[in-house]
């Protein structure tokens, strides 16, 4: 009978330690990737500005050489102003779609207007056309520079003392001249730069020139629309997020039951045994180890230097990703240290424990 009990007492441990397991996984994913307050808290320590730019690299480096170092100062420029908007923004849309992920709504719904963004972003690329045309004129986009300039260099040149022009355009007039400009568009940059800092002329440029650059920013915002809906989201995309729905509501499914089969387990172990000192050895033994185990390997994942493993993580999220790996891990962190301290407990009443009579019995 006593190696019956000792048997059904050890299956059902077993099962406990196992149960205890997979629960403290999924207590973590509950707690953690599936709570928007944890996830909205781990976005705003996020430096949105610098993983921003980091994408904007990427970007920028797709694009024209020419056009690079004026758009990049103008959208860095925009990112830096908006980053209180951005991060609004990306609370805004884990609150929305967690809604969504936890069946809270029935339908995804985005509505981000631009408009405010966009309106920035002319004011951005304008104020950066103006520093450009006094310190680096060349990097201005050609398609920008160079209709004005085939207009007007009529008009500019007599502004600039000869010997202030390019060496190449000195004595070229007519149709050599507009030759010239069209297929040198550095040395035409370059005399457009310096009638811009003729004093009193500055000012006469910059009114000629922003019918040329309300053309440009209209082809460069083009495809930016005006607002992002839920209709933007790709189909694929859609799908992957209507799986991942149906996925959470299956994860509390198995939640649930496996708290109520682990609280059957206890309830099994108690009526095999029917001892408070058996009761708490057996009980106590696993909970020690689940303890033991999970903190300690918690503790190592917290403080392991994972980072060194990605050479390629961008740089403004090397300092990030480290806390959200710590805070994420914390709740487990708690959650195995309970259960420890619980075994500890039951396992120092299994010691001292004395019953009154040897039939001191539960019944």
């Amino acid at each position: 009978m006593n190696a019956l009990k000792r048997a059904g007492t050890g299956f059902l441990s077993f099962l406990l330690l196992i149960s205890l397991s997979v629960f403290g996984m999924m207590f973590l994913v509950n707690s953690t990737a599936l709570k928007p307050d944890f996830v909205a808290a781990q976005v705003d320590k996020l430096d949105v500005a610098a993983v921003a730019r980091d994408y904007a690299d990427e970007f920028f480096s797709e694009q024209s050489p020419q056009d690079v170092a004026f758009q990049k100062e103008a959208v860095y420029n925009v990112i830096a102003d908006k980053e209180p908007w951005l991060k609004e923004q990306l609370d805004h849309a884990v609150y929305v779609g967690y809604d969504y992920l936890l069946g809270k709504s029935e339908h995804l719904e985005i509505n981000i207007h631009l408009d405010d963004l966009k309106a920035n972003v002319r004011d951005s690329l304008w104020q950066t056309l103006q520093k450009f045309l006094v310190r680096e004129v060349s990097s201005v986009p050609r398609d920008l520079l160079m209709p004005y300039i085939d207009e007007h260099y009529q008009e500019i040149i007599p502004l600039i003392p000869p010997q202030n022009l390019p060496p190449g355009m000195v004595g070229l007039t007519g149709p050599a001249l507009k030759n010239y400009l069209d297929t040198h568009y550095n040395e035409a940059a370059a005399m457009l730069q310096t009638a811009f800092m003729v004093p009193g002329v500055s000012g006469l440029i910059l009114e000629q020139i922003r019918p040329y650059f309300d053309r440009y920013y209209e082809d460069f915002i083009t495809d930016f629309p005006d607002a992002i809906t839920e209709n933007d989201i790709p189909a694929d995309v859609m799908d992957d997020l209507q799986m991942a729905r149906t996925s959470i509501g299956y994860f509390y499914i198995v939640y649930y039951t496996l708290i109520a089969f682990m609280v059957l387990l206890v309830a099994g172990i108690i009526l095999i045994n029917r001892n408070i000192k058996e009761i708490c050895r057996a009980m106590g033994i696993v909970f020690l180890i689940y303890g033991v185990a999970e903190f300690a390997g918690v503790l190592f994942v917290r403080y392991f230097d994972f980072i060194r493993f990605i050479p390629d993580l961008p740089s403004s999220l090397k300092g990030w990703l480290p806390g959200v790996i710590k805070d994420s891990l914390l709740p487990l962190q708690w959650f195995s240290l309970g259960i420890l301290i619980l075994g500890a407990v039951l396992i120092a009443v299994f010691i001292v424990y004395k019953p009154r009579t040897a039939g001191n019995n539960i019944s």
